[in-house]
């Protein structure tokens, strides 16, 4: 949001690397069971917090995988996926000095600035950062066999609602999906920007909907979040309880929308103050 360069690092065997505090058997002994692989990906967060909490950086208590480093005006924020690591800041030489902690840990491969992280195609200009998946959808497209197909103009038909069927479709819920994919294919080069320019402030929208589905008598909730004119975050979820009016509908919903603003905010005021 402040022109920041921002980089991508990736880890390389990056499971490999945590250390192991128990005994480890070549051979599972009989009556124990394959655990290894869910306790690798674990070890491997101890170790990386390890070495970056040692190395002067503060794990954020917002986000556990959120780290940063202030030297006075300076700061150098890095972002964890798995094995995927995002680095931006104001300075180049503590965004250097974060890459050189990394590579004296670990073997790393510096992938220089950001352009495609976890199917999103990113780019970067003074106006600010742009988001597509133009790639992920053309391989959908392909993958779905509908490269010719005729593009559609509306992604569903009216009060159609397909995840009320997703754990037993049948043909007219597939038929409905290829439509959502006829409808992207119209257009795959969709972008959201995220705005550098604005006042760093959280505008917050969201409405209800009570028994929207009249069989199981549950309600809907539906906001997004705005930052600096930009669209950060968004989400449609049915309610797990059954509300007994719209007015208790309506308490449910702002207090969703509020942890989450609050959560928002506090990463806010980590990365862009």
């Amino acid at each position: 949001m402040h022109n920041w360069p921002l980089f991508q690092m990736d880890v390389c065997n990056a499971f490999l690397k945590g250390d192991l505090y128990e005994e480890v058997y070549m051979g599972i002994p009989e009556g124990f069971h394959k655990q290894g692989e869910y306790k690798a990906s674990r070890q491997w967060n101890l170790k990386l917090t390890e070495v970056l909490v040692v190395g002067g950086y503060i794990q954020s208590r917002y986000d556990y995988l959120l780290f940063t480093k202030r030297q006075g005006n300076n700061i150098v924020i890095l972002l964890v996926y798995v094995d995927d690591l995002l680095i931006f800041g104001n300075d180049i030489g503590t965004v250097n000095e974060l890459k050189n902690v990394l590579h004296q840990n670990f073997k790393m491969k510096d992938l220089s600035d950001l352009k495609y992280f976890l199917d999103i195609g990113v780019a970067q200009s003074n106006k600010g950062i742009v988001l597509n998946q133009r790639k992920y959808t053309l391989e959908l497209i392909e993958d779905v066999g509908l490269g010719e197909a005729k593009p559609a103009n509306t992604p569903l038909e009216q009060n159609q609602k397909l995840t009320l069927f997703i754990h037993k479709p049948e043909k007219a819920h597939l038929e409905a999906s290829l439509l959502v994919v006829r409808y992207i294919k119209k257009d795959p080069s969709q972008q959201i920007l995220l705005s550098a320019s604005g006042k760093s402030q959280l505008v917050v929208y969201y409405d209800s909907n009570w028994t929207t589905y009249p069989m199981s008598r549950s309600s809907i909730i539906g906001f997004c979040v705005k930052l600096r004119d930009s669209l950060i975050f968004w989400k449609l979820k049915k309610q797990s309880t059954v509300p007994c009016s719209s007015t208790e509908v309506e308490y449910r919903s702002m207090a969703a929308i509020v942890a989450k603003s609050v959560w928002l905010d506090a990463l806010k005021e980590i990365c862009l103050e």
